[in-house]
């Protein structure tokens, strides 16, 4: 598990060596240029995704039933704060 966590760690730091931020380079000439920014933050959303589906996908490989049961209760719990946050930030 903590060898799982250390790749999770090592991707999310390679990731954010080679995020691009989505206005730099939509003003990359000095106007902004809505469709490079929108593909910045697609792209840089799904190498996020990319990351996390890995992460889940290599737990999921070594936790046992139950086990599972358990983290797919834990990660309901994280969306639904996360949904709570939202409603009050927005």
């Amino acid at each position: 598990m903590r060898e799982i966590e250390r790749e999770k760690r090592e991707a999310i730091e390679r990731f954010v060596k080679e995020h691009r931020i989505p206005i730099k380079e939509a003003l990359n000439l000095g106007k902004f240029d809505r469709n490079v920014f929108l593909n910045t933050v697609r792209e840089n959303a799904e190498k996020m995704a990319n990351i996390k589906a890995d992460y889940i996908e290599k737990i999921l490989e070594i936790l046992d039933e139950k086990q599972k049961e358990k983290f797919l209760q834990m990660m309901e719990r994280r969306i639904e704060r996360m949904h709570q946050r939202m409603k009050y930030e927005f």
